[in-house]
């Protein structure tokens, strides 16, 4: 038996291999295909840096390497830092859910809350004037009782 570099080189033979798993998803432009990522970050003072700690992973996989998407990632992680900074001080439970998706022309992010945030920035919220100046849109809704701030980044 020969081991490939698809087949893991300790098996056996006498059990199945574990499935290919791709090192990146595939994306086709212009057919809208969507990718979604949910992960969730304790809600604590440590949500934001979490959040972007796992968004640029994430990012990485929904993204092509270039210096395009090196921009497009900064930015995402830029909303998610702030979305989740404000977010983690009205959470009711231990944890926040945050999430990406992406389109043909957007990378989107959203976190959960149980409060309203005010979808025009003041001066008591901060990171929605980051938010407002890197996403092309954003906005909040409320899904089964619970809000969702989100933000869509345009893909350069």
């Amino acid at each position: 038996m020969s081991v490939t570099p698809d087949m893991p080189a300790a098996w056996d033979g006498g059990s199945l291999p574990l499935p290919y798993v791709p090192q990146k998803a595939l994306t086709l432009e212009g057919l809208g295909v969507t990718h979604r990522s949910r992960f969730a970050v304790a809600a604590t003072a440590e949500a934001p840096r979490q959040a972007r700690t796992v968004a640029g992973t994430v990012l990485s996989l929904m993204l092509s390497p270039t210096e395009a998407s090196a921009v497009v990632t900064r930015q995402v992680q830029a909303c998610v830092t702030e979305l989740a900074g404000i977010a983690y001080t009205r959470a009711m439970g231990s944890h926040l859910l945050c999430e990406l998706w992406r389109d043909s022309e957007h990378v989107f992010t959203a976190v959960q809350h149980h409060e309203p945030l005010p979808l025009l920035p003041d001066d008591t919220v901060i990171g929605l004037h980051t938010v407002r100046s890197l996403a092309d849109d954003y906005g909040s809704h409320l899904v089964d009782g619970v809000f969702q701030m989100w933000a869509a980044v345009r893909i350069a």
